[in-house]
């Protein structure tokens, strides 16, 4: 995988179409691949930081106040990005770990996949999902 990745944008009008193509494909997974291992490493230190309570219990703020204010420094980011950013790490963490797995390392025959984080709670009785969720709900738990 990404064999025909050019890091020089220039050399992009030299190449035939076919190979603009390609690279356009290696990057999206290349960018995807770094997408998820931020996203890995934001959920370790939502992790580390809110499920130890008894260390912090003094604090003026409240834990995951205090890991988002980490997060948004170190993507340069508003707190309610952050904050986005930390669900949708455990999200992918905890209850998507497969799709978190494609992204991290996509097979290269396959399009890049997207993580579509749908608000259903964790439990829920399968004939309360709606009928449009089925195929995903089947995706994300088997």
């Amino acid at each position: 995988m990404f064999d025909t990745v050019e890091l020089d944008p220039a050399a992009f009008s030299d190449a035939d179409d076919a190979a603009v193509v390609a690279a356009i494909e290696d990057w999206a997974r290349m960018e995807a691949a770094a997408g998820a291992r931020r996203l890995a490493a934001i959920a370790e230190l939502v992790s580390r930081r809110c499920d130890k309570p008894g260390e912090r219990a003094h604090w003026s703020c409240d834990f995951w106040d205090f890991a988002t204010a980490e997060v948004a420094a170190a993507l340069g980011v508003s707190h309610a990005k952050a904050s986005g950013q930390m669900q949708l790490s455990l999200t992918l963490r905890n209850r998507l770990p497969k799709v978190a797995a494609l992204l991290i390392a996509p097979a290269p025959d396959e399009s890049v996949p997207v993580p579509v984080v749908v608000p259903v709670p964790v439990v829920v009785p399968v004939p309360v999902v709606p009928a449009a969720f089925v195929p995903l709900t089947t995706m994300m738990y088997s």
